[in-house]
């Protein structure tokens, strides 16, 4: 779940800590490269 882009779903992440990034899928705004330190993203 992310506040503005809504329920998601992960197909993918690179790199760990800090650098880390994941591949959302989210409904009506297709895919997205987030950075996990700043995309706040929650499990609902």
């Amino acid at each position: 779940m992310h506040d503005t882009f809504g329920e998601g779903v992960v197909l993918n992440y690179e790199g760990e800590g800090r650098h880390a990034r994941v591949q959302v899928n989210f409904d009506g705004v297709g895919s997205k490269w987030l950075m996990t330190e700043y995309a706040r993203l929650r499990v609902s």
